[in-house]
């Protein structure tokens, strides 16, 4: 393995796959727990970490035509996390694996963008931390927002924002987004746990909404989470509502 700095702030560690380029699928069930010990090892050994010292890893592949993709958002734990770390990623890599199928998007190296914290980094300082505390915003510059798509079956107009779940246009507070929702994402639930991911809606305030999708096993690892917030300005006709929705791409999750 390599140890790389890179100019985000976080050291890099590659695990090669060029003798034996592969599929995302085969990746996750045929190399990803060795890369990821790979690196458990490495930080073990390198900076002595203890139980309870906290690390950040951001998963990334490269694909056999250069390209580097991220798959995950970054992500806090320890070295006992190991299993979850394991399981979202491998959550994060098959969901994406509709979108990258090609013979060019197979992948010759995993690559882990992380940082280790000082020992006397605390929890509780995971919510101040601003370093990668990175929301993407939905507005009216983005593509997704623009060029909304319309899924064939159910006539239900969404976006795909991180080619990971697709979202309803509809107000996320609103009983019909979460009906839509359902329909538009057949690997998810709010209720029966032979789904793979568990849809949770909070309500904020009145006007505010926060949905998280987690993995079934773990509800504490969080997959993907946005907030909805109705904005308040005179209407052009009586039925017309404006949205902000803020898709959390690189939130701060303690795992």
């Amino acid at each position: 393995m390599k140890n790389i700095i890179n100019t985000n702030f976080l050291k890099e560690l590659t695990y090669s796959l060029q003798d034996t380029p592969s599929t995302l699928n085969f990746l996750s069930r045929n190399h990803l727990n060795k890369a990821l010990s790979a690196i458990f090892n490495k930080l073990e050994s390198q900076y002595k970490i203890s139980d309870t010292q906290i690390i950040g890893i951001l998963l990334k592949v490269k694909f056999i035509n250069g390209s580097i993709k991220s798959l995950s958002t970054y992500r806090k734990g320890s070295i006992k996390s190991k299993l979850q770390f394991l399981n979202l990623f491998k959550h994060m890599i098959n969901i994406r694996s509709e979108y990258y199928s090609s013979e060019e998007n197979k992948v010759i190296s995993i690559i882990f963008s992380y940082n280790v914290y000082s020992p006397e980094y605390i929890i509780s300082d995971i919510d101040n931390d601003l370093l990668f505390n990175e929301n993407k915003a939905i507005t009216s510059d983005s593509k997704d927002h623009i060029n909304y798509k319309e899924d064939s079956v159910n006539r239900i107009k969404y976006m795909d924002p991180l080619k990971l779940f697709k979202l309803p246009l509809s107000y996320a507070g609103s009983y019909q987004f979460h009906d839509d929702f359902i329909k538009l994402n057949n690997n998810v639930s709010d209720s029966d746990p032979n789904y793979k991911y568990k849809l949770i809606i909070k309500q904020i305030n009145s006007f505010e909404v926060e949905v998280l999708l987690t993995l079934q096993e773990y509800h504490s690892i969080v997959i993907y989470k946005f907030k909805d917030r109705l904005i308040s300005i005179p209407k052009l006709d009586k039925t017309e509502i404006l949205i902000e929705r803020i898709i959390m791409s690189k939130k701060n999750i303690y795992i």
